[in-house]
């Protein structure tokens, strides 16, 4: 009886593990379909959101004028229409080449267009995808008012998304052939053909005094003191600017260097433009830095920021405008977006900047990229390191045969800054050894920064960066500052050096005092053992 009841009790047991076995194997397969669909999930809603955004750009699509032999005139009601359903079929396109969700094409494509895009979205599934600057031309009207026939000739970027990363880019013009017919109330494409789709060869301009402009520049990165970084284009101050850019040209400097944020702010143009016009009345050029705060580097936000391009066209043409940089320290944003699609979007943005404005364009770098220099009209360099360090990496920056800009150097005089804190006399001697380098190098130079900052927040909210000022934040300047108008300087000495550390004393002086009294017990104790001894 008892052996028979351990029976059932293993027979139990047994069934149970089985039981629980067969569960995991059945559930393993419905659980990764779970996954599999949440993914899916994921993917969709962010084409979704990629789609509204692109749905809110206005002017991506331009009617020319019309073939002059049209049978009849397309009504003003009809072509709205005719734009919108293209428009629409477009944004259904790319969100299908994104999400891979064909579902919705039937409702903007027909007949062969529709295989025609079936087929587009089975080759490269799960890509990014992004056009623009469409110029339409209408060839043809139906009397019946059912059927037209125009061409498309525009702009495209395509990627394979292999995760974040962006692979095998490429960067067209295409000009296709297209029919739409009115369904049931609605424009759909019936037959869609590409008639040419090749990269066009951006012409380079050339600048032949470029390379003793940039030698010739004496600078600083401007930043207000009031309204710092981003808070410059919601709170400016022309009057504060104004007064900041004649000590800029009583310092002896000719240039400044500005940070244009994205998205563009509201009346940014209008501030751009008095900054400029504030700069040329003190006899200073511009470097504006554009996409301040930008780091997806994604390719459906290139409309957007073309758009931003030509928003600002007249006042990046101006006389003002030395040259244009398109990123402040665009490598440091690698980690998040990968250098094959970082270099790819900004070459592409360099070649668009530069015909739009007419100026040279570089990008800000920490240390110059040899494959996206092909696409900039000079390199430059930030350094915050020993002079020696500075004089290596433009050494190494002269190599890529562009013209060189230290476009970022400095120092900063927070005196309790531990461990290392610096004084203003160690930033005078900083710049002077800074300045040689660069008169050896051949290169002009931008300091960072001109003022110290009390207010508004600075990157990373470190204190340090609030103490690079060549003038303090009441506006005096410091010994940095009379070297540039070329008071001489010499290196602090080893007392100078042990001074700066005069933050430490006050809690220096209770340890040497205990340490002192401690002394004074030890002595007493060895000579009362001394005593007791004899």
């Amino acid at each position: 009886m008892t052996l028979s009841l351990v029976r059932v009790k293993q027979l139990v047991w047994l069934l149970a593990v089985l039981g629980l076995a067969a569960t995991v194997l059945l559930g393993l397969p419905l659980l990764g379909e779970v996954f599999s669909r949440a993914e899916t999930t994921q993917v969709q809603n962010s084409a979704l959101n990629l789609l509204a955004e692109r749905h809110a750009e206005k002017g991506s699509l331009v009617w020319l004028t019309d073939d002059p032999s049209l049978p009849r005139r397309l009504e003003p009601y009809a072509r709205d229409a005719v734009t919108s359903g293209y428009r629409r079929g477009y944004e259904e396109l790319a969100y299908a080449l994104y999400s891979g969700d064909s579902t919705g094409l039937p409702s903007y494509y027909q007949e062969g267009a529709l295989g025609d895009a079936h087929l587009v979205t089975q080759q490269t599934r799960l890509s990014e995808f992004a056009d623009w600057d469409h110029r339409l031309t209408l060839h043809f009207y139906a009397p019946d008012g059912a059927t037209v026939a125009f061409t498309d000739r525009y702009w495209y970027a395509q990627g394979e998304a292999d995760g974040k990363r962006l692979s095998a880019p490429r960067l067209a013009r295409r000009t296709v052939d297209v029919v739409m017919a009115l369904d049931d109330g609605n424009w759909r494409v019936h037959h869609w053909r590409v008639s040419a789709d090749a990269p066009e060869p951006v012409a380079r301009s050339g600048y032949p005094n470029l390379a003793a402009q940039l030698t010739r520049v004496r600078g600083v990165n401007y930043e207000a003191r009031s309204a710092p970084f981003a808070a410059l284009w919601t709170a400016f101050d022309a009057n504060e600017v104004d007064a900041d850019f004649g000590r800029v040209k009583r310092l002896g400097l000719n240039t400044v260097r500005v940070f244009v944020p994205y998205p563009l702010p509201p009346h940014a143009s209008d501030t751009l433009k008095t900054l400029l016009n504030t700069a040329g009345r003190h006899g200073l050029k511009v470097i504006p830095t554009l996409l301040d705060n930008y780091t997806a580097y994604r390719l459906a936000d290139l409309p957007g920021i073309l758009a931003m391009l030509a928003t600002l066209q007249p006042e990046l043409s101006s006389p003002q405008v030395l040259a244009i940089d398109l990123k402040n320290e665009a490598d440091l944003d690698a980690p998040k977006a990968d250098w094959t699609r970082l270099r790819f979007f900004l070459g592409l943005l360099a070649d668009r900047a530069r015909t739009v404005s007419g100026k040279a364009v570089t990008v800000g770098l920490t240390v110059p990229d040899a494959a996206l220099s092909s696409h900039l009209d000079f390199v430059t360099v930030h350094s915050y390191g020993t002079p020696g360090e500075t004089a290596t990496r433009l050494r190494e920056a002269s190599t890529l045969g562009l013209p060189v800009l230290l476009e970022e150097f400095g120092y900063h005089t927070q005196t309790n800054k531990l461990p290392d804190p610096h004084t203003e006399a160690e930033q005078a001697w900083f710049y002077r050894q800074m300045l040689d380098v660069s008169a050896a190098q051949r290169v002009g130079w931008m300091a960072w920064t001109l003022f110290d900052l009390p207010e508004g927040n600075v990157p990373g909210k470190k204190q340090v960066e609030r103490h690079l000022g060549l003038l303090r934040a009441d506006g005096t300047a410091k010994p940095a500052a009379q070297v540039l108008t070329g008071t001489p300087t010499r290196a602090p000495t080893a007392l100078e050096r042990l001074v700066k550390w005069q933050f430490l004393w006050p809690a220096l002086i209770p340890l040497v005092l205990a340490a002192l009294l401690a002394s004074r017990q030890f002595k007493k104790r060895k000579l009362n053992t001394k005593c007791d001894e004899n």
